[in-house]
């Protein structure tokens, strides 16, 4: 027998017989209704002092996951029921206390139950988060009649921590209109992306599946939601920026993780004829740049050579000198002022993780995140590389190559930055052969600072560069370990005294 959970269900409606305008569960006052699982009624709410718009014993539900849910039947006046140019809202207050990577938990959805009597991709919609690196983004879910691309899934770029406090979510969307879909977060509007099916004017499915809130698919746990949730709202309209902007009062503001504005970084002062070569750490992701929310990872170590050419990230020490594994993923920047021939001249790019390339503060060419492959020697084979001409050097294993465009006005020096990110969670912390060459009198060559001599970009003459560059990486090695040892000289004279 399942247990029932009371909360208060809201319904405005100008007839008695109309669609409701708004369905809203609050949670505080009583209503019977069925639950399953770890459901807690009576939790705390968002409450003053740091949310001011609530009352002081503001309560929520707390579901513990493993399937636990508020299940909503159908209604004969098909008040949760949508179609083509029907508009949609979905709102809620959400406090995620603890989720796993790649895990997509429910807030509210209609569908996809796995109910006896109903199709197996049933969803006429549905409000979710999606979970990465401790962050928590919107997910807006559907699925259409037909077509091998049923699924169709709007995914928000902005986020939220996991696991610190309460956060305003919302998103509206009319059906058959894709341009139309917006997300908020903590009353921020964010801009998302069409990142399954794409985005499609075909109407969702409908049937008389029941609404969940918490989770999906039977109760599957990767799917559900563990943490508490409170005031969810099922609007048939489209909410405005100021409507959802004024839900969210909160003591500090909003805390939210907001793509930053690309920019070229600024290395510093940079020797003549030189590259600079910067290492940072702690970079939570792999597959975005530092948020809003994120602080850009100070240089731990340096090194400079005479060329865009890395064929491994420098060993990482602690403060004795004994030799350790950089933190999460590493933020590799190359810096230096290249003197180029006027006109455009053709660049390509090989690195293995996600990078950008800049020139003058001009974004010349940009790399995609590292793929995720299955384990047990499941992953696709990479195919083998054609050379740029013959003899060229070839890209090492997993290496992207990325064509790109320079354009030179006149004789003046370019500044060239390359930041890309290395390893991250669930990567190994290497870089492969990273390298930049250039197009010059229709000769492929590495990218060089300054007026420093031309080398061919071919097997022989980049092998030579690899042996130079990998001795010099060996020498600062050798200098960052001595001097984090010599940290340790006081203890061992006193112990040798």
């Amino acid at each position: 027998m399942r247990p029932s959970l009371r909360f208060a269900l809201f319904l405005l409606a100008t007839t008695a017989y109309a669609q409701p305008e708004s369905s809203q569960w609050t949670f505080d006052e009583s209503e019977v209704l069925d639950s399953v699982g770890d459901v807690k009624f009576g939790q705390p709410g968002p409450r003053p002092p740091e949310f001011p718009d609530f009352f002081e014993k503001n309560k929520s539900v707390l579901l513990g996951g493993q399937g636990a849910r508020v299940v909503i039947p159908d209604h004969e006046d098909g008040r949760f029921d949508f179609g083509d140019g029907d508009p949609i809202s979905l709102e809620a207050w959400v406090d995620l206390q603890s989720a796993n990577p790649a895990e997509a938990v429910y807030i509210i959805g209609k569908g996809r139950t796995n109910s006896p009597g109903f199709a197996k991709d049933n969803q006429n919609w549905a409000l979710r988060l999606r979970v990465g690196n401790g962050q928590a983004q919107l997910s807006f879910l559907f699925a259409s009649k037909t077509g091998a691309l049923q699924w169709h899934r709007w995914s928000s770029r902005a986020s939220f921590d996991v696991g610190d406090g309460w956060h305003h979510v919302a998103v509206s969307y009319e059906f058959g209109r894709p341009e139309s879909i917006a997300g908020w977060i903590d009353g921020v509007e964010t801009a998302g992306d069409w990142d399954l099916g794409g985005a499609t004017r075909k109407a969702p499915v409908q049937d008389d599946d029941a609404v969940w809130i918490g989770t999906a698919l039977g109760g599957n746990p990767p799917n559900s939601f563990r943490g508490r949730l409170d005031s969810i709202a099922v609007h048939r309209r489209l909410l405005t920026s100021k409507e959802v902007e004024s839900r969210f009062v909160r003591k500090g503001g909003p805390r939210v993780h907001l793509p930053r504005p690309p920019e070229m970084p600024d290395p510093g002062p940079i020797a003549a004829n030189s590259v600079l070569v910067t290492y940072g750490e702690g970079l939570p992701s792999a597959g975005d740049w530092p948020s809003t929310q994120q602080q850009w990872p100070k240089p731990h170590a340096r090194w400079n050579t005479d060329s865009y050419f890395v064929p491994r990230i420098p060993l990482r020490f602690d403060g004795m000198g004994i030799r350790t594994g950089w933190r999460q993923g590493v933020l590799m920047t190359m810096a230096g002022d290249v003197v180029l021939p006027e006109g455009e001249h053709e660049i390509l790019l090989r690195v293995r993780g996600l990078s950008r390339l800049w020139a003058d503060g001009v974004l010349i060419a940009m790399s995609l995140p590292p793929g995720k492959d299955p384990p047990n020697g499941e992953e696709r084979l990479t195919p083998l590389s054609e050379p740029l001409f013959p003899g060229a050097r070839l890209p090492g294993y997993r290496q992207q190559e990325i064509r790109g465009s320079v354009s030179v006005e006149d004789s003046h020096p370019v500044r060239v930055v390359l930041e890309s990110i290395v390893g991250g969670p669930g990567l190994r912390t290497e870089s492969g052969e990273v390298s930049v060459a250039v197009k010059v009198d229709n000769e492929w060559q590495l990218l060089r600072p300054g007026t420093k001599t031309r080398i061919p970009f071919d097997d022989s003459s980049v092998s030579a560069v690899a042996g130079t560059a990998l001795k010099s990486l060996a020498e600062l090695d050798d200098e960052r370990r001595r001097t984090a040892a010599a940290s340790q000289n006081a203890y061992w004279n006193e112990r040798h005294a």
